[in-house]
């Protein structure tokens, strides 16, 4: 295994070993490699050049970053019982954090709880998808087709996620 000699995990100053080492899909574009991780615990990945090469024979550079790990009472949780007739079309959820990046989605066609755990404290916000086409995303209207948009509905205000904190919403859709 080629990698086990180019990318070396510290913390503290000592080397860890990693157990497993995979790709997330079959043209090996993102590569995983798994070792314990301990909470409060500050860390350094070093990547050593020429580790990893690109469809276009270009090899990397030097790479080191550092990360910590965030204790678990860090995060928030929340658990969201969405009350809503069920449909004949299917809805796609959406849990979108404050810069407007999705964090989790989800397909429902009826009432369901949702649990969303290790939540980094913030404002987010909810929005269910009526997907009429069945396509798995919000698709625009067509002016000239004289088609509307696919409706959407937003939980009303934010969501607000505090450090060691769980929060409880009970969201009814009509």
């Amino acid at each position: 295994e080629i990698f086990a000699f180019g990318i070396v995990a510290l913390k503290l100053k000592q080397k860890i070993n990693y157990t497993n080492t995979t790709y997330s899909d079959k043209v090996n574009r993102n590569f995983f490699f798994q070792f314990p991780l301990q909470q409060d615990s500050g860390y350094r990945l070093f990547v050593l050049p020429g580790v990893f090469t690109d469809i276009f024979g270009l090899k990397n550079d030097t790479i080191k970053t550092d990360f910590k790990i965030q204790e678990e009472k860090y995060y928030g949780t929340l658990k969201i019982n969405l009350k809503m007739q069920k449909t004949k079309t299917q809805c796609i959820v959406q849990f979108i954090n404050e810069k407007g990046l999705m964090v989790e989605e989800d397909t429902i066609s009826d009432a369901k709880t949702f649990n969303y755990s290790y939540l980094y404290p913030g404002k987010y916000k909810m929005k269910i998808v009526y997907d009429t086409n069945g396509d798995g995303k919000w698709t625009t209207g067509n002016y000239a087709a004289h088609l509307q948009p696919e409706k959407t509905i937003c939980y009303p205000g934010e969501i607000n996620i505090r450090s060691n904190w769980d929060l409880d919403l009970e969201w009814k859709v009509e």
